[in-house]
């Protein structure tokens, strides 16, 4: 997420403002903490992990009911089949030698994933829901003990790699990026140090072994990737250091779409780290004119095949279509946030006025491809509400809302500023669904009442004909830097109508950023 504000002086005014007083509340809610997730269960330390903690007539049980229909659970994470699963359960009931604390967070990762579907997916089951549930917490507390052991991030093997991993995609539905780079900065260490970023070394694996190292090494790699935009960091694996080739496609039909969804979404995130690279990152700030204007132009046109390519995409036969049609709807407002960030980059200028109408064109595409998404997202429940929500507030940038922002109080747009008003209406769902969101929902209801009180404050100006000259009222929006100082909001002043380009202060917020990097941590499942 990438979008910044500049510092913008005013003349001093002893009289109170209703601009001011939202400008404040603006401020509150950008440095608002976010509530940090305790868990008020005890956990499990390494020796009660190793006791079984379901017998083992339920587990086989849970087995039986899973393996009666095509699951979830192998086209969401890199496990190639029933064999792994059973092997593990036979480990784990009938040891002929001591099986791993990776290998025993897998088993549990993988029963608890596998019961959550159950609970959302199947219809019927002779098994009463509140011994599901139990069965549940009991594997999700011992998959959250192995999580926590040490040794999964200091012994790099294929279990612990594949147990972090599965970890990975937990915090991801829930919007959690403080630990998805923790858990994702120890599978990429493993992942390199085993040599999975490499064709030579899958060359030298049984094929089966290797099918599921090369699965394995692309989630890891996609999450690298998919938080560098997010958290403005570089990412953790480069793409210059990797030569492994992308899953092959599935010649199963019904599992081809989630194959080639994975090796797209690749290519998606690794161009959003690419934007970093390019254009936003320490590196990108020294670029002469035209060598950024040439990214762009590079970027945005990759991007707009990208999109092409994903809506040519046909999922009608895929396993679970209707969940691969929830999972990837909000695809649309993740595109235009980038796009719109891409196109913001096209100049150093920080004026608002030198901003494209490419950039304005996107961000205003974006917001109304929210508001066409969340309707039927929200007729779908909770579950899908959550998923939209992190999709639009964490896996998304946030530059769309912030442009549209700033183009309404620079030019008293009022359809801007009922943009931001249907916007701002859809949230309280949002904020409810999931409190990984709190701050963002948050700074987008302040941005909403600030225009508000802005283009109110301008009309009543214009009335008592004392309005600004226009040259005085160019809003400015620099470019994201994340090396840059946080902006400090305390120096906003009461009246946005006397914003005026000479006192333009360069430092800026990255509000994406700062959100984001402020996470609550790995926490209980909801």
């Amino acid at each position: 997420m990438a979008s910044r504000m500049s510092q913008l002086p005013t003349l001093e005014t002893d009289e109170p403002s209703p601009v001011a007083d939202e400008v404040r509340n603006l401020r509150a809610a950008i440095h608002h903490p976010t509530a940090t997730a305790t868990s008020k269960e005890t956990s499990l330390d390494a020796k009660q992990l190793r006791t079984p903690q379901l017998s083992a007539s339920v587990v086989i049980t849970l087995l039986q009911i899973l393996k009666k229909t095509p699951r979830l659970l192998f086209v969401m994470h890199p496990i190639n089949g029933w064999d792994y699963v059973e092997s593990l359960a036979q480990r784990v009931y009938f040891p002929v030698e001591p099986i791993s604390t990776g290998e025993l967070t897998v088993f549990y990762g993988i029963l608890y994933n596998g019961i959550r579907e159950i609970l959302e997916q199947d219809q019927t089951s002779h098994i009463p829901t509140p011994q599901f549930k139990h069965d549940q917490d009991v594997c999700y507390k011992a998959f959250r003990a192995g999580v926590q052991a040490h040794e999964l991030y200091a012994v790099p093997n294929y279990a612990n790699t594949l147990a972090l991993t599965i970890a990975i995609l937990d915090v991801q539905f829930q919007g959690n990026l403080e630990a998805q780079w923790h858990l994702t900065s120890a599978a990429a260490r493993h992942c390199l140090t085993l040599g999975y970023h490499r064709e030579s070394t899958m060359q030298h694996l049984p094929p089966e072994e290797a099918k599921s190292c090369r699965r394995l090494f692309w989630h890891v790699y996609q999450s690298s990737q998919s938080m560098v935009l997010p958290l403005g960091k570089a990412p953790l694996i480069h793409e210059y250091d990797v030569d492994l080739q992308l899953p092959a496609s599935d010649h199963d039909p019904s599992l081809a779409p989630w194959n080639m969804a994975l090796n797209l979404f690749t290519k998606f995130f690794t161009l959003q780290a690419n934007v970093y690279k390019s254009l936003y990152s320490p590196f990108a700030a020294s670029l002469p004119p035209e060598s950024r204007l040439a990214s762009v132009e590079e970027l945005s046109t990759t991007l707009r095949e990208w999109y092409r390519t994903w809506n040519a995409l046909d999922y009608t036969r895929a396993q679970h279509s209707k969940v691969f049609h929830v999972l990837f709807l909000p695809t649309k407002v993740a595109y235009y946030s980038l796009l719109a960030l891409i196109y913001r980059a096209s100049t150093t200028s920080s004026s608002i006025e030198d901003v494209s109408e490419e950039c304005f064109t996107a961000a205003r595409e974006g917001l109304e491809a929210h508001l066409s998404l969340y309707p039927p997202m929200s007729a779908m429940g909770a579950g899908a509400l959550q998923l939209y929500a992190v999709w639009v507030f964490t896996r998304s940038t946030f530059t769309p809302y912030i442009i549209t922002f700033v183009h309404c109080i620079s030019h008293a747009d009022r359809d801007d500023l009922e943009t931001l008003r249907k916007v701002a209406d859809t949230l309280d769902e949002i904020a409810a669904a999931t409190n990984s969101c709190e701050r963002q929902v948050g700074v987008c209801r302040a941005l909403h009442r600030t225009a508000q009180a802005f283009i109110d404050s301008n009309q009543t100006q214009h009335r008592q004909d004392q309005m600004t000259p226009c040259h005085d009222s160019v809003v400015h929006l620099p470019l994201q830097n994340y090396n840059q100082e946080p902006f400090d909001w305390d120096l906003l002043q009461s009246n946005m109508n006397d914003w005026v380009i000479d006192g333009m202060m360069t430092a800026a917020v990255n509000l994406g950023s700062d959100l984001n990097a402020n996470g609550p941590h790995y926490s209980e499942h909801q």
